[in-house]
């Protein structure tokens, strides 16, 4: 782990990322909230089934991403 400065010496904003290992993508977090998401996103693109909580929650998501980006 690495923290990284602002050049006025305060610290940079958390920065996050998961690789994945089939085919090397990466995806990007800025938010340590982000990455159950993300990998819940990953796992039913591998085609594993996911309870309907992580269904949920990952609908939710979507939903605040795209409510946010029209805001």
């Amino acid at each position: 782990m690495r923290e990284d400065m602002r050049e006025d010496g305060r610290p940079a904003p958390w920065r996050g990322q998961v690789v994945t290992v089939p085919g090397g993508e990466r995806v990007y977090a800025r938010s340590p909230d982000e990455l159950p998401v993300l990998l819940a996103h990953e796992i039913s693109r591998a085609g594993i089934r996911l309870g309907w909580t992580w269904r949920l929650r990952l609908a939710l998501h979507h939903w605040r991403r795209a409510f946010r980006r029209r805001g």
